[in-house]
Formats: structure tokens, C-alpha cells, sequence
């Protein structure tokens, strides 16, 4: 394979204006371990210098965060060739997993039964002597208090009246077996500001997972699966930052996280005091992809007593990057505990944060630093400004 076979990968210009916005990096200061290093080694292996097994770890290890592509002076499209690379790359029996895991509904509802089971008895205290094990980040990986989304017969929400739209609401794969608060409270807003909430059949993945693992045919394909489920709406409402920037690139200005389509639409319900202090994590989809972080802030600032907290390093990634806490488990314990650390050091009556594996990550990295400071989507904390 030439380098020129790749669109993009002799632009960059070796600046290292990525560097310090690479979370990687920041954590092991290794050239290996940033995009300009990352890039240099895909151009090594193209022109036949280097092979593929000797660059495999240090391209497992990108978060594929886009934070690099935000400050890049050559816009090189660098998830794209990373992405590239890894669906020439991972083998076939991998990507057969990744589709086998998340083809179906019901294998997720036993699997998140089973998740829920496990907390609830203690059981999953047991992994803790595993230390950084893959067995470990799955045991920490499920919520101190997972909730079931109890899916309803019609399967349609009733706007409050007057009606201003109806849209469809993206589930996920994760939210209904361990975040079904976000799922109700995305609904209960929605209908109260005159939307109509439909729960359309759909695909139990958006496929945003299978394609950042190396199956991204297969994701795409889920992508569309779901848009065409979902599109019959005027909007399509996705409370998982990740799904939403994932199936944004298919549908485009249709898709939505649920913060920035009612800063978009503006509020009509008035909202209550909370005499609280937060600190809003944005995940990496929302503000590197999505660009939407600030309607959340907007939001969250126009609710009387809140205290909205700056914190340090809010612009780098936790270190949960969809799965990748089980491919390079140390390094995403590493990031989450440093991100812990500045959270704890913001002393804040509670964390927000619009994705799940994020909320997962940093959950674990706190329970990891002895703190139950509680950790939220923000439309949850919304609903309780808007409706008590």
C-alpha cells in the first residue's frame, strides 16, 4: 500500500500543535502515543518500512477522541485514517464478536439483567484483586446503581399541549439496561416542552461501537439501519453523546443530543431554583464532534442558583472511548483517575457528563478514589429544575 492510497496521510506537517491536546501523550509524553507519531508510523508501515504487529499497540491505544482534528492547522482527516486502517487491520473473527454482541436486543437485556444481578448481590466485588484486568474494568464498568428502562406498550408520549413537533428517541445500547433515568427524563422533558416522544422498533445498536472496534462496515450499516427506523419524526433525539455524534455524520442536522435540541428550540416552562454546585464534563462526541457542549452550558446556566464550576483539563478525554477501557484497561484507569482527581479538586455537589461510557468511567474513577460524588447526564438534573 502506498501513502498516497490514503487521502490525508502526507498533510500533516509534524507541528505538534496535537500534542497537547492528545490525552495519550499528555499521560506518557511518547511520541508513539500521539497523533503526529501515530501518522508517522501508518506512513512507515504504507511504504513498507515497519509492519503492522510493531505499530498494532500504539494504534489500539488512540482514544480517537478528535481532539487533535480540532487544532490541526492541515486538517488531517486522522480518525478517518485511522479508521481506515483499522478495518484492513482487525481480524475477521473480532469483528464477528463485535457483531454478534450488539445484533440483538434481548442479548443485551440478559446481559444487563445479569449486570444488575451482580451489583446488587456484591458479587462483583470479588474482580477487585484483578487489579487492571479486562475481568476488572467489566466488573467496575457497571453503575453503583443500575436502573432498567421499562420499555411502555404504545411506545408513544403525548406532548403537554400546544404541540411544537414530534420526535423519535434513539435508545442505545447501554442507557435501557443501566441508565433508564436518563431515558424517562429525556421523555418527561421533552413531552413537557410540546414534544411528542415516539419509540420507534429499532436496531439495538447505532453501531458507533462497532466501528470504532474495527468493524466499521458493519457500523455504518447499523447507522443507516437505525436512521431509517428513527427518521419518520421531525427530529431524532440521542441522550448518548456518542451515539448522537456517530449516527450525525449519516443524518446530519436531523440528529440530535437532547441538551442541544432544547437550547436550539428555546424552553417554555419555567425552571426552579437548585441551590447546588456542579461541574459539567463535556464528553470528547460533544465537543470535538458535535460542537454542541455550550448549548448544554446554556442550559444549565439559565437554572436560578446553580453553580456552574470550572475544573481542570475539562477538554481531555476520561479515558473510556467506547471499549476502550477493555482493549488497554491500564491506560483507561490511568486517564480516569487523573480525570477523578480534578473533578474531587472542583468540590462539587455532583459531576454532569451527556454520554454513558464516560459516566461509567468516571463513576468507577471516583468509587477507585473512595468518592460517591454522584455522576449525571445533565437533562436528568434539567428535569428536576423543570418539574420538580
Amino acid at each position: 500500500m502506498k501513502p498516497d492510497s490514503l487521502p490525508g496521510l502526507l498533510d500533516c506537517m509534524h507541528c505538534g500543535l496535537c500534542l497537547q491536546s492528545c490525552p495519550t501523550y499528555r499521560l506518557t509524553g511518547k511520541e508513539t502515543d500521539s497523533p503526529r507519531g501515530r501518522l508517522a508510523l501508518l506512513r512507515a508501515e504504507a511504504e513498507g518500512r515497519i509492519s503492522h504487529s510493531q505499530i498494532q499497540e500504539s494504534l489500539n491505544r488512540c482514544l480517537q477522541c478528535g481532539a487533535c482534528e480540532t487544532v490541526c492547522p492541515s486538517a488531517v482527516p486522522y480518525q478517518q485514517l485511522l479508521t481506515h486502517h483499522k478495518e484492513a487491520t482487525t481480524p475477521q473473527r473480532q469483528r464477528r464478536r463485535l457483531s454478534f454482541l450488539f445484533s440483538s436486543r434481548r442479548r443485551l437485556r440478559w446481559l444487563g439483567a445479569l449486570a444488575r444481578f451482580a451489583r446488587r448481590c456484591g458479587f462483583l466485588r470479588w474482580f477487585r484483586p484483578y487489579g487492571t484486568s479486562v475481568l476488572h474494568r467489566l466488573a467496575q464498568a457497571v453503575p453503583q446503581q443500575p436502573k432498567k428502562f421499562r420499555f411502555p406498550p404504545a411506545k408513544s408520549f403525548a406532548a403537554h399541549p400546544p404541540q411544537r413537533g414530534t420526535v423519535s428517541l434513539h435508545l442505545g445500547c447501554v442507557d435501557p439496561e443501566l441508565f433508564g433515568e436518563v431515558l424517562e427524563d429525556t421523555i418527561a422533558v421533552l413531552c413537557a416542552e410540546g414534544f411528542e416522544v415516539k419509540i420507534p422498533s429499532q436496531p439495538a445498536c447505532c453501531g458507533a461501537l462497532e466501528a470504532h472496534g474495527g468493524a466499521h462496515q458493519h457500523g455504518v450499516a447499523r447507522a443507516q439501519a437505525t436512521l431509517q427506523a428513527l427518521s419518520n419524526t421531525d427530529a431524532i433525539i440521542a441522550p448518548a453523546a456518542g451515539c448522537a455524534a456517530f449516527l450525525h455524520e449519516f443524518g446530519q442536522d436531523k440528529v440530535w443530543d437532547p441538551m442541544a435540541f432544547l437550547a436550539a428550540q428555546g424552553l417554555r416552562n419555567p425552571l426552579h431554583p437548585i441551590a447546588e454546585s456542579v461541574v459539567f464534563d463535556p464528553p470528547c462526541h460533544q465537543q470535538n464532534l458535535l460542537h454542541s457542549s455550550e448549548a448544554t452550558r446554556q442550559l444549565l446556566s439559565a437554572i436560578p442558583q446553580l453553580r456552574l464550576l470550572p475544573h481542570q483539563d475539562a477538554d481531555l478525554c476520561c479515558g473510556a472511548a467506547g471499549i476502550q477501557f477493555m482493549r488497554s484497561p491500564r491506560l483507561s484507569m490511568e486517564l480516569g483517575a487523573e480525570k477523578a482527581k480534578h473533578l474531587l479538586a472542583a468540590k462539587a455537589d455532583r459531576v454532569l457528563n451527556g454520554n454513558s461510557g464516560c459516566r461509567i468511567q468516571i463513576e468507577s474513577a471516583l468509587r477507585g478514589q473512595n468518592s460517591q460524588l454522584p455522576v449525571q447526564h445533565p437533562i436528568c438534573l434539567l428535569r428536576q429544575a423543570m418539574l420538580g
